[in-house]
């Protein structure tokens, strides 16, 4: 869902569906939202997204 809202143009959608997936263990969901959150110019919260999702793994 959270690429389709980002394709849409939603993406502070596609943030939120992104965080949404990531707490339901979805494994690829934390780089897809570092990824979104550089595209949008936030380097610092793509890089904690980073590194709790190394913390989880």
């Amino acid at each position: 869902m959270a690429t389709l809202a980002q394709k849409m143009g939603s993406l502070d959608e596609a943030v939120s569906l992104s965080r949404v997936a990531i707490e339901l263990g979805d494994p690829h969901a934390a780089e897809d939202l570092a990824e979104l959150l550089i595209f949008l110019g936030r380097p610092r919260e793509a890089e904690e997204c980073r590194a709790r999702a190394a913390e989880g793994s």
